[in-house]
């Protein structure tokens, strides 16, 4: 009797055994099939603020930047746009989604899932290390090789850098806006921001 109640329970311990099993491969399978979002949602980030910095990270992700702890942080569900402590709009441009400077520096930053734009950056990221034309130079963040582009609009007077940097299957988007006045200023503070990222 003892033999055959054991048996039953071992019997009922398997079964549930294989469902656990079976139900934890069905969710995963159903999870990776489930559309992932865009972005990365700024939410997903944390700010932190000491010795005159503010630092922006994302642990999951490994990623941080610092920033000065004067410029202004605004989190839109997708992206943050920083402006420098005298960051001015320039309101006489219309149809954008946010105002060129007039005067100081306007960065954007994203963290993106987007796996055809992936595909796209990352093959012309290798013709543009083998030496094919490239509208892009090939710079170096925290040992990752990263697209860097210059566009300049005269008759808006303002030109941007835009950054991609790939890892792990994200695009992580970097650029700055400025006017021509202060485009040298600009470029400076956006090398010291992509100097100060950390992605591992």
């Amino acid at each position: 009797m003892k033999k055959i109640l054991s048996r039953k329970i071992g019997f009922v311990l398997i079964v549930v055994f294989l469902l656990a099993v079976a139900g934890a491969f069905l969710f995963y399978v159903w999870s990776e099939s489930q559309p992932k979002p865009l972005y990365v949602e700024t939410s997903k980030f944390d700010i932190q603020e000491n010795n005159n910095i503010k630092i922006i990270k994302n642990e999951k992700l490994g990623f941080s930047v610092e920033i000065p702890s004067d410029w202004q942080i605004n989190q839109s569900y997708d992206e943050f746009v920083f402006t420098t402590a005298d960051y001015k709009p320039n309101l006489e441009i219309k149809n954008y989604s946010f105002p060129f400077p007039k005067d100081g520096c306007l960065m954007r930053m994203a963290v993106k899932n987007d796996s055809d734009q992936y595909d796209y950056i990352n093959t012309l990221l290798i013709s543009c290390l083998k030496g094919s034309y490239c509208d892009y130079n090939v710079i170096n963040i925290n040992g990752i090789n990263a697209l860097r582009h210059l566009s300049e609009n005269q008759k808006a007077d303002v030109l941007n850098y835009i950054v991609y940097l790939l890892k792990n299957n994200k695009i992580y988007f970097f650029e700055i806006y400025s006017n021509f006045v202060n485009k040298d200023d600009c470029s400076k503070l956006f090398d010291n921001f992509l100097d100060k990222i950390k992605l591992i």
